[in-house]
This record gives structure tokens, C-alpha cells and sequence, in this order.
């Protein structure tokens, strides 16, 4: 794999082989922070982003333009026939993430560090659950991942019967976001905190690159 491993190009950092259970440093530099080939290979070969400087968004890479054009094909292909069409799609794509999400899981809350992970995700911090700014995102997050106010699902429901139990279903999407998201929080901390063990870093906050990127750092590295 691509990321397994550090690019003899990147001396400037104090890089850790993603396939090494051991967690020896391929370049050792005890001024610089540790940092996985699995982060570096996001940030650099991926997004770029630690080549810009401050909020530069960068050149359009050929690579992620390609790939946006691809899932654009699929999509255009899974839709050319309409409802019926994409509804049988919809039962393999719906279910096959929890399968993998599953598998991740029983192989990521076995790592050594992981119980530590864990123990910090579900960990609250009562200060912070009485600021505005903490309450703000997580509505983001609801709006985000039920897709509340998207065309497709106004599209969609158009297609049910009118006597159709919307209450029930609403129920069963809202449940069923809720354990995705946890399970994902989960195996992502459980990660984490074996890259904590792996970098020597107490504090998680430093383990890894965070933001947006975050769930795509930590699932390559149980890879």
C-alpha cells in the first residue's frame, strides 16, 4: 500500500512506517513531532495540504479529478434508469459499509492502546458541552449526515406511498445514523489510541492531523 510505508522524500519530518506494529522511526529527528506515513501521505501526496500556506486551496490535482469524474460516471450510470434502478443499488451500498465498519471494529478494538482511545472518546468534557460553539456543530452534523434539506432525499420520498408510515421511518434513520456515527467515532478513536502508544503521545489531540481529513488518517492505518 502506498501509504504503508515513509517517502525517502520526506526528511523534513520525523516519520513512522504505517505497517510497523513496533513504531520505529524511519527518520529520527527528536526536535520534530512523530508523525505516521499514513498522515503524510493524506496531507502530501493526496491533498497537498502541507505544501500550502495559510487558506491557499492549491492547484486542481489531476489525480482527485479524476476520481471526482469516476464517482460522477457511477452516479450518472446508477441513475440512468431512474428509481428502480438505483434502489437495487441502494441495498448493496447500504449495507456493505456496515460489514466493513464491522470488520474494522473487531480488528481496531484489539490493538494495544485501543481501550485508552475509547475511553477518551466517550469521555465528556463538561465545560465545553455548555458552550454554544460545541452544540452549534453538532447540529452541522445531524443536518450533514441525515442529508436533512438535500433535493435527492425531497426526490426520493416523493416516490412513497401516501399512506407511507413516515414516523417509523424517520425513527429507524435517525437510530441508525446515531450507532453508524458512534461505531465510527469509536474505531477512529480506538485508532488513535494505538497510534498513541505507537508515537509515545499522551495527548491525542497531537496524534494525528485534525479536521475533516481525520477519518481518512486513521482507517488507512488499520489497513
Amino acid at each position: 500500500l502506498p501509504w504503508a510505508t515513509c517517502d525517502p522524500a520526506w526528511t523534513d519530518v520525523n516519520c513512522i512506517n504505517s505497517s510497523s506494529s513496533m513504531g520505529k522511526s524511519s527518520f529520527v529527528n527528536s526536535t520534530l513531532p512523530v508523525q505516521t506515513s499514513a498522515e503524510l501521505f493524506y496531507t502530501r501526496s493526496v491533498t497537498g495540504e502541507d505544501y500550502l500556506v495559510g487558506d491557499e486551496i492549491g492547484l486542481p490535482d489531476w489525480r482527485l479529478a479524476l476520481c471526482l469524474l469516476f464517482i460522477w460516471v457511477c452516479i450518472t450510470f446508477m441513475l440512468i434508469k431512474g428509481i428502480q434502478g438505483s434502489g437495487k443499488i441502494s441495498y448493496f451500498l447500504a449495507l456493505f459499509p456496515y460489514a466493513v465498519m464491522l470488520f474494522f471494529a473487531v480488528y481496531c478494538f484489539n490493538l494495544e492502546g485501543a481501550g485508552n482511545g475509547l475511553l477518551y472518546f466517550i469521555t465528556p468534557d463538561w465545560e465545553k458541552l455548555l458552550t454554544v460553539n460545541v452544540w452549534k456543530e453538532a447540529v452541522s452534523q445531524c443536518f450533514f449526515s441525515l442529508s436533512i434539506c438535500f433535493g435527492g432525499v425531497i426526490a426520493y420520498s416523493s416516490f412513497n406511498n401516501f399512506s407511507n408510515n413516515i414516523y417509523r421511518d424517520a425513527m429507524i434513520i435517525s437510530w441508525t445514523d446515531t450507532f453508524t456515527s458512534l461505531l465510527s467515532g469509536a474505531i477512529v478513536f480506538s485508532i488513535i489510541g494505538h497510534l498513541g502508544v505507537v508515537t509515545g503521545e499522551t495527548d491525542y489531540t497531537k496524534v494525528v492531523h485534525p479536521g475533516a481529513g481525520l477519518t481518512f488518517i486513521t482507517y488507512p492505518e488499520a489497513l
